[in-house]
């Protein structure tokens, strides 16, 4: 038993979502003492909510888990609905999801034990601190997702015999809260880590950190220099035995040369001589080896499968059969040679410009939600270019981007359903829909209670 959980009075926040559940998996392989689970839903709201954020699971997987959670919260206190964060005050230690500063009930109390060193933890703050696996994680404001889940790919494919984890930020994958004492020195865990999972009381850095990009992002919960500086942890928290591997294109990560305990690698598109030489040499190759795949993440997820000791040989054989994570420029259906692409997790402009341009003029751009404070010129400048329609939902980014788009390309609906009615008629054969919200809360706003994409191009006669 770690005794940091020994006799302590322990509290869960959001005990029914993918992190709370996790963490909970995690506290009861400790035996602890005392356990109170919170969430602000009602008793009969638990299972549909249990199961709404275990995502990219069989419906049978999903029960499977939802009966061993209800053992679980069996066992101990649940403080739910109007009930929700009684007694937090008599807690010894805190756990919490990425999400929690977002809701204004659990600021004023959460925030006195974030203070308090040893108080207060995440389930990323457990993988890195509790862990003995051998972890990478990576981070960044763009591509975090899928260059941590390319390198997961790579080594899961190339070490056979060694345990391989996928972990962090990806909400659709289930969490390993149940392993994180049982992890050996042997196996390895991949992360991706979001800034939100690194401002609560973080205190050891992985052994090798990805840092992809940083671009000015939540701009309406902290400033760029507050977003850096919390980004930056992941690699500041490292120690000269652990490895950084950085995207030299980027003027924010280039000038940490020199300014890092850890071994600094680059990689980069635009100068080929910074990257590993083996890197610099099979560079067309491995850009072009997948075009699912963007090429900068390409070059990070090798250049960190490189330091396993795993041959650019075996990465360039591999590459080809990685597949991308749900949601990122995911093609979901072909009507009447129409594609339509799912790219819900890009909540960024940037992210969304990525996947435009990489899907090319011939695309009709659906996007919606909340800018964050961010500045979103350069998104319609591109954006005006690149898209052959855009279609926003009636949003903060559609109040800000009509200023500058003429109605023949700007078309403002107020549904997910109705979007694709309307890109549906717009389109012609061999164009292109792609769902890319380029701001934040898109799911919260326009799926979450409602039907998914999926299931509305399901329903296909109702929406053409």
């Amino acid at each position: 038993m770690n005794n940091f959980i020994r006799n302590k009075n322990i509290h869960i926040i959001g005990i029914s979502g993918n992190e709370g559940s996790a963490i909970l998996d995690y506290i009861n392989g400790q035996n602890p003492s005392s356990v109170t689970g919170h969430d602000f839903i009602s008793e009969n709201e638990m299972e549909r909510n249990f199961k709404l954020w275990h995502k990219n699971i069989t419906e049978s997987e999903k029960e499977e888990l939802w009966q061993k959670f209800n053992r679980s919260i069996s066992t101990i206190k649940l403080n739910i609905d109007k009930n929700y964060l009684k007694s937090i005050d008599k807690a010894d230690i805190i756990f919490v999801p990425q999400s929690w500063r977002l809701y204004s009930q659990n600021n004023k109390l959460l925030s006195l034990f974030n203070q308090k060193p040893g108080s207060f933890y995440n389930l990323t703050r457990l993988y890195l601190e509790k862990s003995k696996a051998f972890k990478i994680a990576v981070t960044g404001t763009v591509g975090k997702g899928s260059t941590s889940y390319l390198i997961y790919q790579i080594l899961k494919k190339n070490l056979p015999g060694k345990n391989i984890y996928f972990a962090g930020n990806e909400t659709w994958n289930i969490q390993i809260g149940d392993k994180i004492d049982s992890l050996s020195k042997e196996d390895i865990l991949v992360l991706e880590v979001s800034h939100r999972q690194l401002q609560d009381g973080l205190e050891n850095g992985p052994d090798i950190a990805v840092f992809t990009n940083l671009y000015p992002n939540h701009m309406d919960e902290l400033s760029f220099n507050e977003y850096n500086e919390i980004k930056l942890k992941l690699l500041t928290l490292q120690s000269n035995k652990n490895i950084s591997i950085l995207n030299y294109d980027d003027s924010y990560l280039w000038q940490l040369k020199g300014k890092l305990k850890s071994k600094i690698i680059f990689f980069s598109l635009k100068d080929i001589s910074q990257n590993d030489p083996q890197i610099q040499y099979h560079f067309d190759q491995l850009i072009k080896s997948n075009p699912a795949h963007y090429p900068a993440n390409i070059l990070a997820a090798s250049a960190a499968s490189l330091r396993l000791n795993i041959s650019i040989e075996s990465i360039l054989q591999t590459l080809p059969s990685t597949r991308t994570l749900p949601a990122r420029i995911e093609l979901i259906e072909n009507i009447n040679s129409i594609k339509i692409y799912d790219d819900i997790k890009s909540t960024t402009p940037w992210a969304g410009l990525a996947a435009l341009v990489k899907l090319g003029q011939n695309t009709i751009l659906i996007c919606g939600g909340s800018t964050k404070n961010i500045d979103y010129k350069e998104f319609v400048n591109t954006a005006k270019m690149n898209a052959k329609y855009i279609i926003c939902l009636e949003s903060q980014l559609s109040k800000i981007i009509k200023k500058d788009l003429n109605p023949d390309i700007l078309k403002i609906t107020g549904s997910l359903d109705e979007a694709l009615k309307i890109a549906l008629k717009l389109a012609a054969p061999n164009d292109n829909i792609l769902i890319s919200p380029s701001a934040g809360f898109f799911y919260s706003q326009f799926i979450k209670g409602k039907k998914s994409i999926r299931r509305l191009l399901r329903a296909r006669p109702s929406i053409i």
